[in-house]
């Protein structure tokens, strides 16, 4: 099981501002594109799932190839 460390902590934090970024972001230019567009929350869980898939799989690549990180 993984432990959580300092780098860790750094890393989450950097990846909320990911979040944030990519959800104001997809909130302002994703519906600009659409015929039908999404709601506001359907296009931030969308954000949110994209980076937390990328927050875990980073954390797995962190440990499987750590030369990387």
């Amino acid at each position: 099981m993984h432990e959580f460390t300092r780098c860790d902590s750094k890393y989450f934090s950097l990846e909320l501002l990911v979040f944030a970024a990519e959800g104001t972001w997809y909130a302002k230019k994703l519906n600009s594109d659409m015929e039908q567009p999404a709601s506001k929350a359907k296009i931030w869980v969308y954000a949110l799932v994209a980076n937390a898939a990328s927050f875990g799989l980073g954390l797995w690549l962190s440990e499987k190839i750590p030369i990387l990180f």
